[in-house]
Formats: C-alpha cells, structure tokens, sequence
C-alpha cells in the first residue's frame, strides 16, 4: 500500500515506477524536446494528485482525462484529473524556485479546482503545496493557496452546491413546447440576425439509434424511419480565432418517439466558404459524469460530424469542442 505522508502543511507523495513510465511513455511521443518535457512533468503531477486522492478513497478516472490524451497533450499545457460526478483538477507544477502558480489560459475555466504540486525528482516525491478554488488572473501567489487537507471537505461542499445548478441548465425538452433559451436560434432567424455568415448545413438524413451508442448494424438502421421532421435549432461556437475559418455551428434536432423518449441529433458543421470543418477538431459527447460517451476528430476533408443519442427528460450530457487549445463545453438537460 503507498503511504502518504504529511510534512507540516504539505503532503509528501511518492511516484509510482508505473507512474513514471507512463510518463516516459507519452513524453517519447513529442517530437519536440521542450513539449517532451512539459508532458512528461505535467503526467507526474497529475500522477501524485490522483495518488493523494485514491489514498483518501475518492474515485479518480486517468483515462478520461484530457491529460492522458496524446493530441491534447500536444496541443495543450494541460494536467487535468477528472472526478467522475464532479468535474476536473488541474494539477500545476511549481518549480522550487517559483512563489506563484501558473494558470495557462485554455484550463483558466471549466475547472473546480487548480493544485499546486512540487516534484523532486531525484527522490521521485512530489509535494501536494495547496490548492486554489478561483482563477482571476494568469498567476496565483502560493501564499493565498488553501492547505492541501481541507481539499477533501472542499470537493463534499462542491458537489453540493453544485448540484442544484443543473436546474439551470437549457432543458432541450422545452423545445418542443417551444421554449428555446437565448443564443439559440431557427437557422432562417440566424441569416436574418447575420446576413453575412453562410451555412454550410446539409439535410439531416438520419437513422437513430437506442441508447448511447452510434448505430454500427445496417439491420438495425434499415428498422428505424430516417429523421424528416422535428425541432432544430443552431448555435454559433467561436473557437477562439479571428478568422471565420474557425467559427462552427452546432446544430442540435429532436424527435419525440411513440415511447415518449427523445432522440437528438447532435450536428457540428462549418460555416462561410469553408467546405469543412476545421482540421484537428475534436468533438466529445460527455456524460452527468463528465467521462466521454462519444469522440471525434475531424481530418482534412470533413464536411461535418454527426452523433445520434436518446434518453428520457431529466437525463444530463455535455458537448465540448477542442481546438488549438480552444475549449467551449456547453451541458444540457434533455
């Protein structure tokens, strides 16, 4: 059993081999030797926080973690931990001479909490400094971190108080009633609001499926009646560039069946002149948990992505759209 041991304010947490070849693992996948390296420190860290925890009998999940993805690592400084039921850690190396921590601005937000984590790596320990629960500028001073012990007590009040805020959420079953939240629009009102922007938005010819998964049988998709009616609606997600080139439309559409479950299209495309969708987006559908339920990445000739998911009213999903470490994540309630 790994110990885990407490020095004054701060816990000392050993690394694992396992955790270390991990990390060579993904830091051999970088060509270059500066990325290489910040992959590999940003995996320890991660490593000790998810080591602290699961010592204190939280559930961690490494494998849905952006930090244990090999292209959001390249793409990305990011050293996330997710918390099934909670959300994500950001783990955030402190050199030995360092008083601040540094917040890169693509895991500025979408965080509960940010941990500052010290690694001496000739002794392979880390060092759990404290953690900060508000991000206002690029840098926190260590001084105003919260010990690392009243994390635990910090994550029970979080999912409390963040439990009523799902009421909050857009609830796609209004639609039908129509009820649509605001930023959502018909795709005729969005050309009338922006008579400049041009939709590359082809018909929706879709077979759905039951259940949370794509429709992989050709029998299957044969049963089912392709979608020719329902509720769309379409919103504008800019990635975080100035050109068009990187502006997409989310284009989400619904359908009661005689069940009384709703089915929803869930649609990525590009807009303006562009043929396709950027290169190197990744789209992921993610559960109440926050864990990946569906994935994909567009190449360089992708018109568009589609996934197909049904469920009943009161059930919970996330979209999030990467790019060039641009994130945007936006959750609903069916």
């Amino acid at each position: 059993m790994i110990e885990v041991m407490m020095e004054s304010e701060l816990f000392k947490i050993p690394l694992t081999l396992s955790a270390r070849i991990r990390a060579e693992e993904f830091s051999r996948q970088q060509s270059n030797s500066r990325k290489a390296k910040q992959v590999y420190q940003n995996t320890l860290t991660v490593a000790a926080v998810n080591t602290y925890l699961q010592c204190l009998g939280w559930v961690t999940s490494l494998e849905n973690s952006d930090s244990w993805y090999p292209l959001m690592q390249t793409l990305l400084d990011i050293a996330d931990l997710e918390l099934p039921g909670y959300g994500k850690l950001e783990c955030r190396l402190i050199q030995a001479e360092e008083r601040v921590m540094v917040i890169p601005e693509e895991v500025s937000s979408d965080r509960i909490a940010y941990i500052a984590v010290n690694i001496e790596q000739s002794r392979n320990l880390a060092y759990l400094l404290g953690f900060a629960t508000e991000v206002s500028s690029s840098t926190i001073p260590l001084s105003r971190l919260k010990p690392i012990t009243e994390l635990p007590e910090y994550l029970e009040q979080y999912e409390q108080n963040s439990a009523p805020q799902k009421q909050l959420l857009p609830k796609l079953s209004d639609w039908l009633s129509g009820v649509v939240e605001a930023g959502w629009n018909t795709l005729d009102s969005l050309r009338e609001t922006q008579p400049d922007m041009v939709f590359r938005i082809p018909p929706s010819k879709v077979h759905f499926c039951t259940g949370i998964i794509p429709v992989t049988s050709a029998s299957e998709e044969e049963s089912r009646e392709t979608l020719t009616a329902g509720v769309s609606r379409v919103k504008l997600w800019d990635l975080g560039q100035r050109d068009n080139y990187r502006k997409i439309a989310l284009v989400i559409t619904l359908l009661v069946t005689e069940n009384e479950e709703i089915e929803i299209s869930i649609k990525v495309c590009p807009t303006n002149e562009n043929a396709y969708l950027p290169e190197g987006l990744v789209i992921k559908i993610l559960d109440e948990a926050q864990q990946p339920i569906l994935q994909a990445q567009t190449k360089t000739t992708n018109e568009n992505i589609e996934f197909f998911l049904s469920g009943e009213a009161g059930e919970f999903f996330s979209i999030q759209a990467a790019l060039n470490g641009v994130i945007k994540r936006e959750s609903f309630m069916i």
